[in-house]
């Protein structure tokens, strides 16, 4: 057994570089090449749908099967870790199927990183079901049911956890970046006025600071499309799809996200001069707080349309009355 592991082992050692010289070259192969470098029929075979194949990309255009060195070598390309990989592939599926969102809503605050901390413990906290029934009880069960009507048959204890299912379903987590920008802090200035007014008065002109960048994705309405092994995303996307819940669902993603997210985002970061969110998706705008203003202002794409007037509604933007909005709830 320990000499068939070691002559296994250096089998894979010389795959490994067989597929490295390969790479290096830029050069094409055929399975057979490859069985011949690897000198090992029974090795060869026991590893070529389990391990070798996902490592490599077909090329396209000619006569008998040929491969490259695919991109995914890239994170092996150290013996030990190409071993791993190989060895760890033996016996598991690792094909996937594609579904596919023809609608889907992008939030991404902006804001200091010195907010990161306070951030993170916010958003924490909404992975919890409990935190989650608090918010729906401090919003009130009427407003919300105005938006999330409830079935007839329902008492408040099923309407909840059917709530929470679909909440669950929609917000699954966030990501979180860093990035470096500059600021000017005032009207824009000649360069001598700008350093005339930090030596006198210590006024800064541009201010260099670290952003972070928090960003939601949500999907709206069902799945357009479910792909298999082979589907390279170059195809027709179906044109069929139910606008109807697709709307509800942007409805419903925009209050809930602006009433669970965006309002504990602000108390939270509260005294920043500025904070933004830019929206992107289902339409584009973007979304400012301003400490000197005091209000919210968006900037839409494309304003028209109901869809549009019915957020522009429920988030102040706009003007629209209260039976405006009654006669709007999806």
């Amino acid at each position: 057994m320990q000499y068939r592991m070691r002559t296994e082992t250096k089998i894979l050692q010389i795959a490994h570089q067989f597929l490295l010289e390969m790479r290096r070259g830029a050069q094409s192969f055929s399975k057979d090449d490859f069985r011949r470098a690897v000198d090992s029929d029974d090795i060869f075979e026991r590893y070529w749908l389990s391990g070798f194949v996902h490592l490599l990309d077909k090329v396209s255009g000619v006569g008998p099967e040929r491969f490259v060195v695919g991109s995914a070598f890239g994170g092996c390309m150290g013996r030990d870790e190409f071993e791993r990989r190989i060895l760890g592939m033996q016996g598991e599926d690792f094909q996937y199927s594609v579904v596919t969102h023809l609608d889907v809503i992008n939030y991404e605050f902006f804001m200091p990183v010195v907010h990161e901390k306070k951030l993170k413990e916010v958003l924490g906290s909404l992975f919890f079901k409990d935190t989650i029934l608090n918010r729906i009880e401090a919003l009130g069960l009427p407003e919300v049911q105005y938006h999330f009507p409830k079935i007839e048959i329902e008492n408040d204890t099923d309407y909840l956890e059917r709530l929470c299912g679909w909440l669950g379903d929609k917000f699954g987590g966030y990501s979180m970046s860093k990035v470096d920008g500059r600021f000017r802090m005032g009207p824009l200035k000649p360069r001598a006025e700008a350093k005339a007014a930090l030596s006198e008065r210590g006024e800064k002109y541009l201010v260099d600071e670290q952003t972070v960048v928090v960003r939601f994705i949500f999907k709206c309405g069902k799945s357009a499309a479910r792909s298999y092994p082979g589907y390279v995303g170059r195809r027709e996307l179906p044109s069929a799809k139910d606008d109807h819940e697709i709307n509800r669902d942007a409805y419903l993603v925009q209050y809930f996200f602006w009433k669970l997210f965006v309002e504990s985002i602000i108390k939270s970061v509260n005294g920043e001069a500025e904070i933004w969110l830019v929206e992107r998706g289902m339409r584009s705008c973007l979304h400012i707080w301003s400490k000197m203003a005091g209000w919210t202002t968006c900037i839409p794409r494309d304003s028209d349309g109901p869809w549009y007037e019915r957020l522009g509604g429920i988030f102040g933007i706009g003007g629209s009355t209260e039976s405006e909005q009654s006669s709007r709830a999806p």
